[in-house]
């Protein structure tokens, strides 16, 4: 099984969990159905944070932000989410 030593660091505003596993912080993406390693360690991932680049394509940080100015700041136990399209 998966990552059945690992610890939720975060959760994100769109849902998705940062979580430490065998050594890495890695996204559990569940818009896109993907896992995908961010960092080996927690050296540089606060400042890192702040670097629009990294939240982007890291972090998929875009949708977070269009969603905050249509809907305002979430409280701390919310996130973001969207029903997908059923074709």
């Amino acid at each position: 099984q998966r990552y059945k030593d690992a610890i939720v660091l975060f959760a994100t505003g769109m849902g998705d969990l940062l979580i430490w596993s065998d050594g890495y912080v890695r996204l559990l993406n569940f818009r896109y159905g993907t896992v995908k390693t961010i960092k080996f360690n927690f050296e540089f991932f606060f400042s890192n944070i702040f670097d629009e680049e990294f939240r982007n394509e890291d972090l998929s940080w875009q949708p977070y932000s269009l969603a905050m100015k249509k809907y305002d700041e979430l409280a701390y136990e919310e996130c973001f989410g969207y029903t997908p399209l059923l074709g």
